[in-house]
C-alpha cells in the first residue's frame, strides 16, 4: 500500500509540473524588435553615427542592421519640378 501512495504522489506531481509548463507555453513570447525597444536609450549628440552603431551592434540586431543596410544604400537625389 506504501508503494501505491509513492506513485500516486509522483504521478500528481508529474500533473502539476505538465499543467505549469502548459501555462508557461501560452505566455507571449517576445520579438526581437521588443528585445531592441527594452534597450536604454542614447544620448542625442551630434557626433552619433549610426553606421558605427549598425557596425557595433549588428551581431545584436541582425535584423535591424539589414533594414538599416537597405535604407541607407537608397541614393539620395534631388529631382527639380
Amino acid at each position: 500500500m506504501e508503494s501505491r501512495k509513492v506513485v500516486d504522489n509522483d504521478a500528481n506531481e508529474f500533473v502539476e509540473f505538465m499543467a505549469k509548463k502548459k501555462k508557461s507555453k501560452n505566455t507571449v513570447m517576445k520579438t526581437k524588435l521588443d528585445y531592441y525597444l527594452e534597450e536604454d536609450n542614447l544620448p542625442v549628440t551630434q557626433e552619433f553615427n549610426i553606421l558605427s552603431w549598425c557596425k557595433t551592434n549588428g551581431l545584436k540586431f541582425p535584423t535591424l542592421q539589414a533594414i538599416v543596410r537597405d535604407v541607407l544604400a537608397i541614393p539620395i537625389t534631388i529631382v527639380a519640378f
